[in-house]
């Protein structure tokens, strides 16, 4: 991207910052100043324009706020961990399912969107958030500064999950996740996603929600196709664990 092009999308979300606080969001000053300092040297937020599309003004304050927690030399992974296809998928979560008052374990959880989705649509009790990354824990800890989140590098693999009310799990396509599912206590209440999209890193993909509904040995009560790119399709399943598929 050119430069000029950047500081042009730059502009454009200061401008989207003074028309939500003329408007009454509450959107701070020192976000618009972060904003401002980020002028020249920025490499992800071109990608906070299109959120518009996606979330509502109170909404794309709360992201943004957040996100000017992060250091320059971490912009880096906004390109995929907090793209548009994340944070539809992320919010589709939100929409179908409360945490309120809930301890919940997100596996898998990457730099941290769907906790801070959590705890801005819902009122949990805990978000545990884990994954094999080392260098995932601290910009999680960043961008969740304040809300019952915590963070742990480890391998999902070795997680106790008896003392979490809800497991979460958008990552299926990445793992043995039926091998996992079997960690998981009964009576636990799950939400998983995973997709079609084949790549290299992607070890157990999808071929459609049937496959994933089949594969899934839990009760379900919600299940769904979500199109929210034009490369692959997302599958979701929320159900309680129990050794069985009832659908």
């Amino acid at each position: 991207m050119l430069l000029q092009e950047r500081k042009f999308e730059v502009a454009e979300i200061i401008h989207q910052y003074k028309w939500l606080r003329s408007n009454g969001y509450p959107v701070r000053l020192a976000t618009i100043a972060k904003l401002r300092k980020m002028y020249n040297r920025d490499k992800a937020y071109h990608c906070f324009i299109k959120y518009q599309y996606t979330l509502e003004g109170k909404d794309i304050v709360f992201l943004v706020d957040r996100m000017t927690n992060i250091l320059p030399s971490e912009y880096d992974f906004f390109n995929q961990s907090f793209s548009l296809s994340h944070i539809h998928s992320k919010k589709w979560i939100c929409e179908n399912i409360s945490v309120d008052d809930k301890r919940v374990l997100v596996a898998c959880g990457w730099h941290g969107l769907l906790p801070l989705f959590l705890c801005h649509f819902s009122k949990p009790k805990e978000v545990v958030s884990v994954d094999i990354d080392p260098t995932c824990k601290e910009i999680v800890e960043k961008l969740t500064r304040y809300m019952p989140v915590k963070a742990i590098t480890d391998d999902i693999f070795n997680i106790d999950y008896s003392d979490y009310d809800i497991i979460m799990n958008t990552s299926c396509e990445h793992i043995d996740f039926e091998k996992w599912l079997e960690l998981i206590p009964k009576g636990k209440t799950v939400v998983l996603q995973s997709t079609n999209y084949e790549i290299p890193e992607h070890i157990n993909p999808m071929k459609n929600l049937d496959e994933f509904v089949q594969r899934t040995k839990i009760d379900i009560k919600s299940k769904g196709t979500g199109v929210f790119t034009d490369k692959y399709k997302r599958f979701m399943i929320i159900g309680e664990k129990n050794g069985k598929n009832i659908i």
